[in-house]
């Protein structure tokens, strides 16, 4: 079953930490007043969305005090916030040359590692971050999503397993753990999880998607059915979902079901719906030749 099964990160503890974090320069931080002047002016550039100009006043205090790492944190932030990734990750990776320290600055570089499709590097400096300060949470959310998101089942697993500890509450990051348990196929753990979740937060809809895939792979089908068809009631949107309760339904042979995810996934996710058509065609194979 694991072949059909599709999984779904549940997306918003991420996509909420996304955002590139700022560092601050210490009152007793040795840059010059013109320095000092030329941040406090691209700061309020920034208050205004103009990013394009806060970077030009960072690297003239760059070209200032060329040896202040929290300038070309600075910098790189601005540089980030212009999508011009490249400039970003020079500015980064000259502040962390200058002071291994910067804990925002191993942060900000797992993003633009991320952007530029170096995912290795991202959860180094994921890791960077959190040795420096353990109790750095949005460095242990993001640490745990990249290692999820890219397939590091077991470092995935292990990393939600301490999260869960550091953020017992955090419904997302409980979530993920369920996926995580999914993917490393520890079916039974995930379901009392996931459980518990649907429980206390009966509208989160990506809990009950991975819910019924632990159903799902556990052969519990109608359980499985119906926790797809309660994530679908939440957000019928849900491609996966919709191709998950399809997976369910041709389990227990009910082809005429699966038949109605597909007219309705031909609308939007023609990969989702080409793909079930041909699992569709299969099972219907299957019962003629019987």
């Amino acid at each position: 079953m694991s072949k059909h099964a599709s999984f779904m990160l549940i997306w918003i503890s991420l996509a909420a930490i996304s955002a590139f974090s700022q560092t601050v320069i210490s009152p007793n931080e040795e840059i010059t007043t013109q320095a000092r002047t030329l941040v406090q002016a691209a700061q309020e550039l920034e208050k205004k969305d103009k990013f394009s100009e806060a970077a030009e006043k960072y690297a003239e205090a760059v070209k200032l005090v060329p040896d202040n790492a929290a300038l070309y944190t600075y910098l790189g932030y601005a540089y980030a916030r212009l999508e011009k990734y490249d400039e970003a990750l020079a500015a980064l990776e000259k502040a962390v040359s200058l002071d291994k320290n910067l804990v925002v600055c191993y942060y900000n570089l797992s993003i633009i590692y991320e952007k530029k499709n170096r995912p290795i590097e991202a959860i180094s400096a994921l890791h960077k971050a959190i040795k420096l300060n353990p109790q750095y949470i949005n460095a242990w959310i993001r640490l745990c999503d990249l290692a999820l998101i890219y397939d590091k089942n077991q470092e995935a697993l292990d990393c939600y397993q301490d999260l869960v500890k550091l953020v017992p509450q955090d419904v997302n990051s409980l979530a993920n753990y369920g996926v995580a348990l999914n993917k490393s196929k520890k079916y039974r753990e995930a379901i009392k999880i996931l459980q518990e979740i649907v429980a206390k937060f009966p509208n989160h809809a990506e809990a009950y998607n991975s819910l019924g895939v632990s159903f799902l792979e556990t052969k519990k089908f109608s359980e499985a059915i119906t926790s797809f068809n309660t994530a679908l009631k939440i957000k019928p949107e849900m491609e996966l979902t919709r191709y998950n309760l399809a997976v369910a339904q041709l389990a227990l042979h009910n082809r005429s079901a699966a038949y109605e995810q597909y007219y309705v996934l031909k609308t939007g996710s023609s990969g989702l719906a080409e793909k079930l058509i041909q699992l569709i065609q299969k099972d219907l194979l299957v019962v003629i030749n019987k």
